[in-house]
């Protein structure tokens, strides 16, 4: 009874003391902060948009590449090559002439001055042509094309390639640490004379077709909403700015023809699913890739037309043909890919895809995968097992697949592997390699820069098999002679 009675007796005075009210205060004041805090992130009102950017800013923060040396450097190694490492595995590798994507100050044996945006090659590694670009001329007006984070020509790279029959190149660009990071579309002369530009947020891998239209994935940043287009599925993006995302199809001299917005096509198709599923609702589509229709593409699949156009989309692990020119789905097929990039059609109709997190962990994770998007039937191309050679194959992000004239041969560009690989589609055997190196002393010297080694692997965006109308041209020829 005494315990009990010294019990009532405490709680007696603490009632009358003034601790009981000041707990209470501070209580209050957390239920009316908590409370208001619930109001403010829904009705979006003070100090919402400055806890937004604060939040934004530090993911910002957290993604930051490093700035010091040059963009699309893999990582630097003192033995690695000074020029790119051919390596023939078999007599059954292709000899077509192959167009490699470069970027600043890459292979400067080649172009001593900046460096080469891209250049042809054929199997023994011989430089048959080279596009060298000032990109202060090619991305002059650039910081007043609404880019944040101090964008300048020093960190803008090629992504995505075309070549003209012409030998003029239609390229895309990123830029890193900058908002957003797709930059535009150019068309380059062969002789590397700026044609046209446009700073208008085109990105990623293209397609040309026969007539010259050129077929890019596009960008508009606009105000998220609160819903994606008109279904009852709301929109997560602390950024609130969202990438809204489609295809422009430009006419050869780089005028807008049309333009296809996903969101829209998506939800006039009946796919409201696609927004219950995404994960990130400020870049909820995050296309990557585009491939037009041909002919004879059209002949062996059923309700697709020339024109139509082969998409990936890397957030919802989507691969799909759209109506060229209304967007409304024709063929879709989910989740049997991861984030994958650079689907591309063989001849039979089938879909070749780079599956970058789809594989088997074991092999590195990353797999080639052969796709009907018809039935849904698919297999893996590459790795085949365990005893495949180049293991690991690994690309979480990026990647990209070139599929031969012939329609026998892959060629897989490995992204931060830095090396681009050719496979027999049947076998699944690696006919020969590339691998992505340079002497960085001439960057170096002319940057007044330092690094821990004077040789580094670059990012492998991009190896195209080219046919030989497709660059050859009197002044290639004579070039290709002299040599």
């Amino acid at each position: 009874m005494s315990t009990i009675r010294k019990t009532v007796q405490f709680l007696w005075k603490l009632l009358r003391s003034d601790m009981l009210a000041k707990g209470v205060f501070v209580l209050g004041l957390c239920v009316l902060a908590f409370g208001y805090g619930i109001i403010t992130f829904h009705w979006k009102i003070f100090p919402y948009t400055l806890v937004r950017d604060a939040v934004y800013a530090f993911e910002a923060l957290a993604s930051l590449e490093d700035d010091r040396l040059v963009p699309g450097l893999a990582r630097l190694d003192a033995e690695a090559s000074p020029r790119p490492l051919i390596t023939q595995f078999s007599a059954a590798a292709g000899t077509e002439a192959l167009l490699i994507t470069g970027g600043p100050y890459q292979y400067m044996e080649q172009c001593p001055s900046l460096g080469c945006l891209a250049w042809v090659i054929d199997r023994e590694g011989r430089v048959l042509h080279h596009w060298e670009v000032d990109p202060d001329i090619l991305f002059a007006g650039i910081e007043n094309a609404g880019f944040a984070g101090g964008i300048t020509p020093k960190k803008i790279y090629p992504i995505g390639m075309a070549l003209e029959p012409d030998g003029s190149l239609i390229v895309t660009f990123h830029a890193r640490n900058t908002f957003p990071y797709q930059v535009g579309i150019a068309k380059i002369s062969v002789d590397g004379e700026v044609l046209w530009k446009h700073f208008n947020f085109s990105h990623h891998w293209i397609d040309v077709d026969a007539d010259g239209r050129i077929y890019v994935p596009s960008m508009k940043v606009i105000d998220a909403a609160d819903f994606f287009e008109n279904s009852l599925v709301e929109v997560d993006c602390t950024l609130g700015k969202m990438f809204y995302e489609g295809v422009r199809v430009y006419a050869p001299d780089g005028t807008t023809l049309r333009e296809i917005w996903i969101l829209e096509s998506l939800a006039k198709s009946g796919y409201p699913g696609f927004f219950y599923g995404v994960k990130d609702g400020c870049d909820p589509v995050h296309i990557n890739s585009v491939q037009v229709v041909k002919p004879e593409i059209a002949r062996v699949l059923p309700g697709v037309d020339t024109g139509d156009i082969l998409v990936s989309f890397r957030e919802s692990s989507v691969t799909a043909i759209l109506d060229g020119e209304t967007g409304r789905v024709e063929l879709l097929r989910a989740g049997q890919t991861a984030a994958q990039h650079s689907p591309q059609f063989l001849p039979d109709g089938t879909v070749v895809i780079f599956d970058n997190q789809g594989g088997q962990r074991s092999n590195g994770g990353s797999r080639i995968v052969r796709l009907d998007l018809v039935s849904g039937a698919s297999e893996t191309i590459y790795p085949r097992g365990e005893d495949s050679l180049l293991l690991p194959f690994i690309s979480d992000d990026g990647g990209h697949i070139s599929v031969s004239p012939d329609g026998k041969r892959l060629l897989i560009s490995s992204k931060h592997q830095a090396r681009s690989f050719e496979i027999d589609i049947e076998t699944g055997e690696v006919l020969w390699m590339m691998e992505k190196s340079f002497d960085l002393k001439p960057y170096l010297e002319a940057t007044n820069k330092s690094a821990k080694a004077d040789r580094a692997y670059f990012n492998a965006y991009g190896t195209y098999y080219l046919n030989e109308k497709d660059f050859i041209r009197p002044k290639l020829i004579e070039q290709n002679d002299s040599t």
